[in-house]
């Protein structure tokens, strides 16, 4: 899924894209804000390569947010429901305003 792809979305088109193992690692972000990958694996006993592409879907839907930085390793957290909508929309009305120039 490329970006454009992704901008192009519906606000329930994104919602719906949340189950599975991304729905999981979404809970536990909100759970150990400010985690790295790594670190949210080991707290979910799960596998780094299960998690880190997980967490890099989420960001790109706009659902977590890199929040700095421990070790050279980024850390994390999720956006709650109406922080990632209200992100999409002003996302939305800055491409529709770019357009319009």
């Amino acid at each position: 899924m490329t970006p454009a792809d992704i901008r192009n979305m519906s606000w329930e088109e994104i919602r719906s894209r949340v189950h599975g193992d991304r729905e999981q690692v979404w809970i536990s972000l909100h759970r150990f804000p400010g985690t790295t990958t790594r670190g949210l694996a080991a707290h979910m006993g799960w596998d780094i390569l299960r998690v880190r592409p997980r967490v890099t879907e989420l960001v790109q839907l706009g659902l977590a947010r890199l929040d700095g930085s421990i070790f050279r390793e980024g850390t994390y957290r999720a956006l709650n429901w109406n922080e990632a909508r209200i992100a999409w929309e002003a996302g939305r009305r800055a491409v529709q305003t770019e357009m319009a120039l």
